[in-house]
């Protein structure tokens, strides 16, 4: 249970620094993650790939779909810009969870 206490700890703190870097009071949503991006034009001011991957996670339905041009989008967004690769796990993590 302890250890459960300890990761629940790091998530709510990890939650923290995404509302302070959002600018969001108190813990962020999803809904709220998704507004700022599109009030910012984060998704449209980034590369196509980053716009492709971000639409597969949150617009697609297909499974097929997803796998299929999620891999693609992200390869192409790693070979294009190599500093994204370390974030490459996480986007990985999420198309399966959305294929699932």
């Amino acid at each position: 249970m302890k250890q459960y206490d300890e990761t629940n700890l790091m998530a709510r703190e990890e939650l923290l620094e995404t509302a302070q870097m959002l600018r969001v009071d108190g813990l962020p949503s999803r809904a709220s993650i998704i507004d700022y991006i599109n009030i910012e034009s984060i998704n449209t001011s980034t590369t196509n790939h980053v716009a492709n991957i971000f639409n597969l996670i949150e617009h697609e339905e297909s499974p097929f779909v997803i796998s299929k041009k999620g891999k693609e989008a992200l390869e192409a967004l790693c070979k294009e810009n190599p500093s994204l690769a370390i974030y490459r796990p996480f986007i990985i993590k999420t198309l399966s969870v959305r294929i699932l």
